[in-house]
């Protein structure tokens, strides 16, 4: 499990000791058998390759939130394409270098994919680590190769099921459910980069 201190308008996170924390499970009060302070975030951004263009006037804003991270965030950009992650730039911390990463989505060429079936492929193919990560999925949350199964696609429970088996902290999907036009990036990611 992971614990995220955050600062009260820009201000440091408070110290939060093992002492400061109480665990319950069903109920009971449980001793928190081991604490430790994650200094590395590996933070893999995902960006559906079936959304509109339109999407990559958000990008300004997703530059600076890769530029606000610290020198412990390494970043990844991939693009999720025809059910996998295709890499366009691997773990760095030299933010300016992830940002150059963005480009325009394909759009609809891209169709008959799935966003899930993506994630998957990205979560099985990092590598284990003992530090923090999480994943940014910027998608529409349309499942193109399964079909529109309502809310629910069939692959996002084996996606959830897996994020947490593999402990990744953060499974945020930016967009809509029903476009991604409209969404906004910025306000989403504001305060998500300090911990």
């Amino acid at each position: 499990m992971t614990i995220t201190a955050v600062g009260k308008k820009n201000t440091s996170p408070p110290i939060v000791t093992k002492d400061n924390v109480q665990l319950f499970l069903n109920k009971e009060r449980t001793q928190v058998a081991d604490w430790k302070h994650g200094e590395r975030l590996y933070l893999a951004v995902l960006i559906d390759d079936s959304l509109d263009s339109d999407i990559a006037n958000q990008w300004s804003d997703l530059k600076a939130f890769f530029a606000s991270q610290p020198d412990t965030t390494y970043i990844s950009v991939a693009y999720a394409r025809n059910g996998t992650a295709m890499l366009a730039q691997d773990f760095t911390n030299d933010h300016e270098l992830a940002a150059k990463a963005l480009r325009l989505p394909i759009g609809g060429g891209s169709a008959f994919s799935s966003p899930y079936l993506a994630l998957l492929d990205l979560m099985k193919r990092l590598p284990s680590s003992a530090d923090r990560r999480s994943i940014l999925l910027i998608s529409s949350g349309i499942d193109y190769f399964r079909g529109d199964f309502g809310t629910r696609s069939p692959d996002l429970d084996s996606t959830i099921s897996r994020a947490q088996k593999t402990e990744y902290q953060h499974l945020d999907d930016l967009c809509s459910r029903r476009g991604a036009q409209g969404a906004r990036v910025l306000p989403h990611l504001q305060g998500a980069g300090e911990s």
